[in-house]
């Protein structure tokens, strides 16, 4: 079996390229090129020294079979993906020793065939790619390949995949706009949704109504942060659910509230106020009791995993320890309130409607 060649950084450089290029595909293409990548991938683990002689057989059964769609659809598809790959190109950038910046234009296939009466495509794969087919089959083989089809939207596959990284994680995650572009497959370079307004309208909202209807997972909330009078970061509060596929009850209520963000009401309270003994800088003699401070531990930490502007929220975001996962931020912020460690929070507690007054 050949062995795959290890990625210096000039061919780390160019894979990425690569990968990003295949963002950019729509989705039927980027499923035909998946599958035709297995293939590479599965013929040289049998020991075949895949080079640009080798054909790579697409048959419409098979794409129906692994994304569940009818023959005559599948056909259709393939050879669309096809026709199209074979009019695409990418570009990246090569450093020569001597300093000199050069750029180099490549192909994904070279050659194609339509074979056994409509029923089969055959590609055959440019030099330049199939030293990185194993590469980019692992960037978009994190997901369930029979759910991506669904999707029938290039930014919602991508999306998908990457809140898949963090299903497991303890947070919201938050991402850079202009970063997230690139990740999602958006033409940057030429001024694609370059109005934000649009790269909500177009992309975000259509994607996670994709996902939200033919995946199993739902997102809860998109949360959009400001630097300053521009949105510079995007979370996604989502719920992942193992096997299952899950279908919103208010999918109309959650496209209003997508394409009309409205600013989140306060919480209802059911402890307007803490009046405590005041005994230093920042310790109370009188405390929360469990319940109150169980409550507001929560209030706390779902307005942070929102994405909440308000300064307070930020303040104490930052008393977060290095590496210390939301569960645990809460339980010592419980601790805290119930210790009578009120002062650090007030300014939080006071937006969520609690005032804590100090007595002598």
């Amino acid at each position: 079996m050949k062995e795959r060649q290890v990625l210096d950084s000039e061919h780390l450089k160019q894979s990425n390229t690569i990968v990003e290029a295949m963002y950019r595909m729509e989705s039927h293409e980027q499923l035909v090129m998946l599958l035709a990548f297995k293939k590479i991938n599965q013929l040289e683990q049998n020991g075949v020294n895949v080079d640009a002689t080798t054909a790579i057989d697409i048959d419409a059964l098979d794409y129906a079979r692994v994304y569940g769609v009818s023959k005559n659809v599948a056909f259709n598809a393939i050879l669309n993906a096809q026709n199209n790959i074979f009019e695409r190109q990418f570009t990246w950038k090569v450093i020569a020793d001597d300093g000199v910046v050069s750029k180099k234009t490549g192909r994904w296939i070279h050659t194609k065939e339509e074979v056994d009466q409509k029923s089969r495509i055959r590609m055959y794969f440019s030099p330049t790619i199939l030293p990185f087919a194993s590469q980019v089959e692992k960037n978009f083989t994190l997901i369930d390949l029979r759910q991506t089809s669904g999707l029938g939207n290039k930014y919602a596959m991508r999306l998908f995949q990457l809140l898949l990284k963090w299903k497991n994680a303890e947070y919201a995650p938050i991402f850079d706009v202009q970063t997230l572009k690139l990740q999602l497959g958006v033409d940057v370079e030429n001024g694609e949704y370059a109005l934000f307004s649009d790269f909500r309208k177009n992309v975000i909202e259509k994607a996670v109504k994709k996902i939200n209807t033919k995946t199993n997972i739902f997102i809860k909330k998109v949360a959009y942060k400001k630097d300053g009078r521009v949105i510079s970061h995007i979370s996604f509060l989502f719920d992942y659910h193992e096997g299952k596929n899950i279908t919103p009850d208010n999918g109309e209520d959650f496209a209003l509230e997508l394409s009309k963000p409205k600013v989140a009401r306060k919480p209802r309270l059911e402890h307007k106020s803490v009046t405590v003994a005041k005994s230093g800088e920042n310790k109370a003699t009188i405390s929360m009791s469990e319940d109150q401070a169980q409550m507001y531990a929560d209030k706390i930490i779902r307005a942070i995993e929102s994405g909440e502007e308000k300064a307070a929220f930020k303040a104490v975001a930052g008393l977060a320890k290095i590496g210390e996962n939301m569960p645990d931020f809460k339980k010592r912020i419980k601790a805290d309130l119930m210790a009578g460690e009120l002062n650090m929070y007030r300014s939080a507690l006071k937006e969520l409607g609690c005032s804590v007054r100090y007595t002598r």
